[in-house]
């Protein structure tokens, strides 16, 4: 049995070591500018080894370096919906990122404040400001208030009508309702209670106890994710609003 533990071992080793060559192989390959072939090696290291973040990350840079010529924004526009297939170029680089990000690798997180191009590209869309943002330690306290406070736009996460229905919580504790005509109306009060933890209490109906958390948002018939900022009930997982700026004027896609 013992055996059969330690051939297992030195395969994913193995494999491991010939993921990292290739992957090793693209990246000078996408220093160079010859993304495609760059590509090719580095789909063949994630083949090889499926949590490799390297190779996540400059798998997010090509895709998002043989797009971004294009249109930025365009990759995370709003038609651009999450059940599309293929799935959206924006999405999969998200998802690239998210996957690097699991790693909690400290170089990892360090390459992702690095001034490169792409990166400063990418850091003017809206999804990715709530993604840096939520691979980030949850704050509390007042850092956790101004962090609510400053943020453009809470946009309800339910289905039904009032997914087109988006929120602001401002600095003296109100909450203002906005929908797609454009017309803004108080909505109700909230307050910070303790740790990361908010009340919300709108003027009708009853108040809500929420935790700012982490949340994975599906894409591409949920066979992928990327990482994003949420308010859940306690105990729960399923975010009751997503935090963060929001997606261009969106409508109803407020994701």
């Amino acid at each position: 049995m013992r055996r059969w533990g330690l051939a297992i071992f030195a395969m994913f080793v193995s494999l491991s070591a010939a993921a990292a060559d290739l992957n090793q192989q693209g990246f000078e390959l996408l220093k160079k500018g010859k993304f495609s072939a760059a590509q090719g090696f580095v789909q063949k290291a994630l083949e090889k080894d499926p949590s490799n973040p390297y190779a996540h990350l400059n798998m997010a840079r090509i895709l998002f370096q043989t797009a971004a010529d294009k249109d930025v924004e365009a990759l995370f526009n709003c038609e651009a919906e999450l059940s599309e297939e293929p799935p959206s170029v924006g999405y999969t680089v998200l998802w690239h990122l998210s996957r690097a990000a699991e790693s909690k690798k400290p170089d990892i997180y360090q390459k992702l404040k690095d001034e490169d191009r792409w990166l400063k590209q990418l850091r003017s869309t809206g999804l990715y400001q709530r993604w840096i943002r939520s691979i980030q330690k949850i704050p509390t306290g007042s850092e956790l208030k101004s962090v609510l406070t400053k943020s453009e736009w809470w946009a309800y996460s339910n289905s039904g009508e009032t997914w087109n229905v988006v929120f602001k919580l401002d600095s003296s504790g109100r909450i203002f309702k906005s929908g797609p005509d454009g017309k803004r109306s108080e909505f109700g009060s909230w307050e910070l209670v303790k740790g990361n933890e908010i009340v919300l209490k709108p003027a009708k109906g009853n108040k809500t106890s929420l935790r700012l958390s982490q949340i994975r948002t599906a894409f591409g018939q949920n066979s992928r994710y990327f990482f994003n900022l949420g308010l859940v009930v306690a105990g729960t997982s399923d975010p009751v609003y997503i935090l963060g700026p929001r997606v261009g004027d969106c409508g109803e896609f407020n994701y």
